[in-house]
């Protein structure tokens, strides 16, 4: 997935490699062609500035925010939402610090100078927070003072003047309410939050504050990113709503990354079978056949579908592969639902195996199931294929199958010894011209006429 960046007047796209949720930001890592890394910030779902750096200093902002955080892969549809069809301007600091004045109340536009702290000489950030909190308290505003210096002292643990100022007399009592998650939320929602995220046990609160403010992009990663841990009816209800909104191509590939980070999700039906019913035929097919996959709920009604419609040369690998998952698979179908998912196999392995060793791959299935319709077809043809005479009716039960190829070295054969037989060159002719074998077609067409002319000549 790419974006699109500006600085000055040249623009750029870069490949994007990650997108990582933490506290109230959202970072997207990406690469240049160049391959400078660039990290491009969000405040909740508002796109802040981005800046270019190679490494990461150990403490900053952003490596906690990669370290801690919840991220998301490159290729992830959520993505989208942020970046589609979007240029990002990247700001000089000294201008972007005026912008965020305009933009947001003293205290956010501190907090969110805080996750540029890899960019931004120190003195700035905690300059601007002490600037800050003596203007809140020269203003008698104590209680949002006492947020300031918590966020100096989330962002600096060892900054002094924080130290000092947590443990002045005069802030006291704020400090006992913030040890009580209630009390917190109403005074201070950025430290609550960082609190919250912090701590698995408090997940739901943190939930709750995002739909509180409407964040549903930060509440769908934190759903997406608790599957990929562990199966949670509510986590699954809201990833499978959210992921309605994306393309089919875009949901499977949500569904497979879920897959790889959690295996055991293949054994909840629901999970299995969304999967399946957004599955292109060839991954549902590769899919159904491994062997962790449990079948007891499985739509065969689809499995049949996708079937018909999967690459036949995908099919045929399955010849030498163990067939006890999909001879478990027709246990409890009907014989002729059986017929209908062993039919395409048949199909594909006619094209490059010999008959009798495709009625040997098809004994297993007679233990559910005594008789099946193609059975005896086959049987005739492994008598026919060594008789010089019955070509063409070999040739017709080639074409029941589907094996255009043989059916037509059956019918040329046929015509060969016998010229005369015009119902083969007729159905001959009509199978060259269905493989867009048309000027062999017009040949046979030129013999038909010149036999059905010779015929109608009196003796």
């Amino acid at each position: 997935m790419e974006l699109t960046i500006q600085t000055g007047k040249k623009v750029k796209s870069l490949q994007v490699e990650q997108l990582c949720l933490f506290h109230q930001s959202k970072i997207i890592k990406a690469i240049s062609p160049e391959h400078e890394i660039y990290y491009l910030i969000f405040h909740k779902d508002n796109y802040i500035n981005g800046a270019n750096s190679q490494s990461l200093q150990q403490g900053t902002y952003l490596q906690q925010a990669f370290t801690r955080g919840v991220c998301l892969s490159n290729n992830h549809p959520v993505l989208h939402e942020l970046i589609s069809n979007k240029t990002f301007p990247l700001v000089r600091f000294h201008l972007f610090n005026k912008k965020l004045a305009q933009q947001y109340s003293p205290i956010e536009s501190s907090l969110i100078l805080t996750y540029f702290d890899q960019f931004l000489p120190e003195e700035m950030t905690t300059d601007t927070l002490k600037q800050t909190y003596y203007d809140l308290r020269r203003n008698g505003k104590m209680s949002k003072a006492y947020q300031t210096i918590q966020i100096l002292s989330n962002h600096r643990p060892d900054n002094r003047f924080s130290k000092d100022m947590s443990s002045h007399l005069d802030f006291q009592r704020y400090e006992e309410k913030y040890q009580n998650l209630d009390q917190l939320q109403n005074m201070d929602s950025f430290a609550y939050e960082r609190v919250c995220f912090q701590k698995p046990e408090y997940r739901d609160r943190l939930l709750s504050l995002y739909q509180e403010e409407d964040r549903t992009i930060d509440a769908f990663i934190l759903h997406y990113d608790q599957l990929k841990r562990n199966f949670d009816q509510k986590d699954w209800h809201e990833v499978e709503q959210g992921l309605e909104k994306y393309s089919n191509e875009e949901q499977l590939y949500c569904y497979t990354e879920l897959i790889k980070e959690n295996p055991a999700l293949l054994q909840v039906p629901v999970f299995a079978n969304k999967l399946l019913t957004k599955a292109t035929a060839d991954f549902y097919i590769q899919f159904v056949l491994e062997d962790t996959f449990k079948l007891d709920e499985l739509d065969h009604q689809l499995l049949i579908t996708q079937l018909h419609d999967a690459n036949p040369h995908l099919l045929a690998h399955y010849f030498n592969h163990p067939k006890d998952q999909l001879v478990q698979l027709t246990k409890n179908c009907s014989t002729k639902e059986t017929e209908a998912i062993v039919l395409p196999f048949i199909k594909a392995f006619l094209m490059s195996k010999s008959i009798s060793e495709v009625i040997e791959w098809l004994e297993p299935f007679h233990h559910y199931h005594k008789q099946l319709s193609f059975d005896a077809k086959l049987q005739t043809m492994q008598q026919l294929q060594e008789d010089p005479d019955q070509q063409g009716k070999l040739g017709e039960l080639y074409l029941q199958f589907e094996q255009w190829e043989q059916a037509m070295n059956c019918f040329k054969w046929e015509v060969e010894l016998n010229p005369t037989n015009l119902s083969v060159v007729r159905a001959l002719i009509d199978l060259l011209k269905k493989t867009n074998n048309q000027q062999e077609a017009e040949a046979y067409q030129a013999l038909l006429i010149q036999t059905e002319k010779y015929r109608s000549i009196p003796f």
